[in-house]
């Protein structure tokens, strides 16, 4: 029994797309599965807290507009400690109805044959996608906060299944994976500022 809502058989389906995708452009061979559990819980909500932090050193600046750097810093501790799939996915978001990051195939393919990480090429953002289907997002809340200058967004993560969430953020993927951020240049880019 599919305990999956349309929303998240929606995003499940893009996320199947966009693994596919990523094999084709990058020759990796990443098998395109979801499972059907939830891995987000109390003491995931607790871990991944407590690892952005570490991550960011308690500063909402250095978690602000970092999307590729903290989510794949943060992707490599949930594999270590969970010993679960983590990818880091990147791609479209739209908040109440209003594309604010795009990242479309082409931009992928045309970001891989660069290999240099040109921030003016990258206007996507980056995220995880756990093989559940359930999206952990460490850094949107934060960057839109200190853009509205808001405090009440800092430090605000987003753990959970797509389907689960309220009809203002959208997530669509396009890429995934470690491969084609280190082929792309993205992380050594970022992650060597």
């Amino acid at each position: 029994m599919n305990q999956f809502s349309d929303k998240q058989i929606i995003y499940n389906n893009k996320f199947l797309e966009a693994i596919h995708y990523t094999n084709e452009i990058t020759k990796c061979k990443y098998e395109e599965n979801i499972v059907e559990r939830k891995f987000v819980d109390k003491d995931f909500l607790d871990f991944i807290g407590q690892e952005v932090s570490n991550i960011c050193q308690g500063s909402v600046n250095l978690l602000a507009g970092q999307c590729v750097s903290v989510h794949w810093q943060l992707a490599n501790k949930i594999r270590k400690n969970y010993n679960i799939d983590a990818f880091v996915t990147l791609g479209d978001t739209v908040v109440l109805k209003e594309t604010i990051y795009s990242f479309s195939p082409s931009s992928a393919r045309e970001l891989l044959e660069k290999k240099s990480c040109d921030t003016q090429l990258f206007s996507g953002h980056a995220w995880i996608t756990l093989l559940s289907g359930e999206i952990i997002d460490a850094s949107l809340q934060t960057t839109i906060g200190i853009r509205q200058k808001n405090p009440d967004f800092y430090g605000n993560i987003i753990a959970q299944h797509a389907g689960d969430l309220n009809d203002t953020i959208e997530y669509t993927p396009t890429v995934v994976g470690d491969n084609y951020l280190f082929l792309s240049g993205l992380v050594q880019r970022v992650t060597y500022l």
